[in-house]
């Protein structure tokens, strides 16, 4: 990870937030990497997760971080009406796609009326949300049979300038303008 943010002539404290899509091991296993970034958060349902003990977590990936909880706003987008735009300007948004997890959410980028669409583990590939095959692991069905929907809704909007889905293994290094 550290070597990426070299190439672009970055260092971890260069970082002014960092955003964790949900707290699985393999989400967060490099965090102390960028442990010295500005801000570092993941939702609040998700941090109350880890907090509460459930099995899937492990926090000694992220003892020593300061991991600060975001509140998800209701009347905002996504499958369960939970966003938060992060700079309040509409080009990145923080969207509620739970159900792998109790708070995974995704990250909506857009500008020039194009968009781009992180979705964490709401869905491991393109015949995920294609197919609507759920994800290996989830804490809710339902939630995580709406996430997928979203996601392909989202995937046939003229505006979509790609959808990533963090296990997609199709998906190649790249840099997407919008």
């Amino acid at each position: 990870m550290t070597e990426h943010l070299a190439a672009l002539d970055l260092k971890p404290e260069d970082l002014d937030l960092v955003l964790l899509t949900h707290l699985d091991v393999d989400h967060v296993s490099g965090l102390k990497l960028v442990r010295n970034a500005k801000k570092i958060v993941t939702s609040e349902a998700e941090l109350a997760a880890a907090e509460g003990g459930d099995i899937r977590y492990n926090k000694k990936f992220w003892e020593g971080t300061r991991l600060e909880a975001i509140h998800l706003k209701d009347g905002g987008i996504g499958p369960q009406g939970h966003s938060l735009d992060v700079f309040v300007d509409g080009t990145v948004r923080f969207v509620d796609l739970s159900g792998h997890s109790a708070g995974t959410t995704g990250v909506l980028v857009e500008k020039g009326g194009s968009f781009v669409l992180i979705t964490a583990d709401a869905c491991y590939n393109r015949a995920n949300w294609e197919d609507m095959k759920l994800p290996g692991i989830t804490a809710d069905r339902d939630k995580a049979l709406a996430a997928l929907a979203w996601v392909r809704g989202m995937s046939r909007d003229p505006r979509c300038a790609q959808i990533l889905a963090t296990h997609d293994a199709g998906v190649e290094p790249q840099v997407i303008t919008l």
